[in-house]
């Protein structure tokens, strides 16, 4: 117990640190990319100025609304109604299917039916952030990602949903992917794609899987790449 007790401790104390350099991170780029403009206004190029200002100003603002879900999702209980999760996954699909075509990896989704009880809005984030991780820790070209919803074929009375993609060999322990800011080979998304994560995406995902009575499980890929198999209670 009280090794585990450390742990927590231990967790919570990166998490303190790691958000803190989170959130000053953006600041302190818009700081220094202002006091430049102010010191040489006219040798100023403003349209990419006030791009990168924006830029750096979203991810600021994802970072505080992705800790305000995580906040919420540990002390308010998601609501419960009739959720088929194939249309979530075909939402989720939709929504990143710009940045797939961006980084040139091949989405295949093959689902059936798959009805669970849940907060819709939650579990179509829960895949969302699957399949941006699925994409963002990719191959530099050729990269595949396949997304599949389906009755547990092992556990009576759940619903599987499984997403896996080719990539980088993991170097980190698969457990640490889920403790928030946690950086470590390869975690987070290269920053020449212009997706760069800021290491929310999975503990977020884990805590709704959580909230739903779900069970989150990672496995690397033999050939690199990550599957992550979420299993949730089936609707009756």
């Amino acid at each position: 117990m009280l090794d585990r007790l450390q742990r927590s401790f231990e967790a919570q104390q990166r998490f303190a640190a790691n958000a803190s350099h989170e959130l000053r991170t953006p600041l302190a780029i818009t700081r220094t990319m202002l006091d430049v403009a102010r010191a040489d206004p006219h040798g100023q190029d403003h349209p990419r100025l006030i791009a990168r200002l924006r830029e750096t100003n979203q991810r600021g603002t994802e970072i505080v609304e992705a800790m305000l879900q995580l906040s919420s999702l540990e002390h308010t209980p998601p609501d419960m109604d009739p959720v088929d999760l194939s249309e979530a996954v075909r939402e989720a699909v939709a929504i990143t299917g710009d940045e797939a075509a961006d980084l040139g990896v091949t989405v295949s989704v093959r689902g059936t039916p798959s009805p669970v009880t849940g907060d819709g809005v939650l579990l179509r984030q829960l895949v969302v952030n699957l399949l941006q991780n699925a994409l963002r820790h990719n191959l530099p070209a050729d990269g595949t990602v396949v997304v599949a919803t389906a009755p547990g074929s092992r556990d009576h009375g759940r619903v599987l949903l499984t997403v896996s993609n080719t990539g980088p060999r993991l170097t980190e322990p698969v457990e640490n992917l889920t403790e928030p800011f946690l950086r470590g080979g390869g975690r987070m998304a290269a920053r020449g794609s212009g997706r760069a994560g800021h290491g929310l995406g999975l503990p977020i995902v884990a805590r709704i899987v959580e909230a739903h009575g779900g069970e989150l499980r990672l496995t690397p890929n033999p050939g690199g790449g990550l599957t992550a198999r979420v299993s949730l209670p089936a609707r009756g």
